[in-house]
């Protein structure tokens, strides 16, 4: 279920940018989305517990608000999620929180800056690898560090909680050239640890020069 609202102004208080960035001209009509869905899946081990009778078939509701705000010279976007999980059998439910946001300015034909920002807290338990960061929007960002999802929570059901941002700019001086930087941050947290896991944080720079 899809549900769609508009305002003429909205005030955001949840993550905070630089006044005006993303917002330099006049923003008359943000868009608000809110997308409701529900799923249900089975799996064998979802935790990569061992031993025997590790299935169960679970089913999860989310919530995800998206706020989209453009203007002649940049944009901006903000969204939220919150999901629960709830198992038939064997394991408790979960819930899970995100907020992200990102914000795009030209502030000159040949300047252009970005940034953004998000947290996460979710209970993790399976090896998911490793995973580029997305946007507001769902699509990769490369300004965002790799989602990691450490080997060390096979079978714990930590909950982790993750916090990242990342800002650059590009700069076209001349119509054959380009230059462009980056820089990311992320850190990840386990409020209980009962298992004595290791926090770590990433940091991530990049430069670059086009012709």
């Amino acid at each position: 279920m899809r549900l769609k609202l508009r305002f003429e102004k909205l005030i955001v208080g949840l993550l905070v940018l630089p006044p005006g960035f993303g917002l330099a001209a006049a923003h008359a009509k943000p868009e608000l989305t809110a997308d409701l869905s529900a799923s249900t899946s089975i799996g064998t081990n979802p935790y990569g517990l061992t031993g025997n009778d590790t299935d169960s078939g679970s089913a999860t509701i989310s919530l995800t608000p998206l706020l989209t705000d453009r203007s002649a010279t940049g944009s901006f976007k903000l969204q939220g999620r919150v999901a629960h999980t709830e198992y038939f059998k064997r394991y408790q439910s979960t819930q899970s929180y995100s907020v992200d946001t990102s914000a795009v300015e030209q502030l000159t034909s040949r300047l252009s800056i970005h940034a953004s920002a998000g947290f996460d807290s979710a209970v993790y338990g399976n090896n998911q690898l490793l995973f580029p960061g997305t946007g507001p929007d769902g699509e990769v960002d490369p300004n965002l560090p790799p989602v990691v999802d450490d080997v060390t929570l096979n079978g714990l059901r930590e909950r982790r909680v993750s916090y990242r941002s990342g800002a650059g700019f590009n700069y076209t001086p001349t119509s054959r050239d380009s230059y462009f930087a980056d820089a990311s941050v992320f850190a990840a947290r386990y409020p209980r640890n009962t298992t004595n896991l290791s926090e770590y944080n990433y940091y991530g720079t990049s430069f670059g020069y086009q012709r």
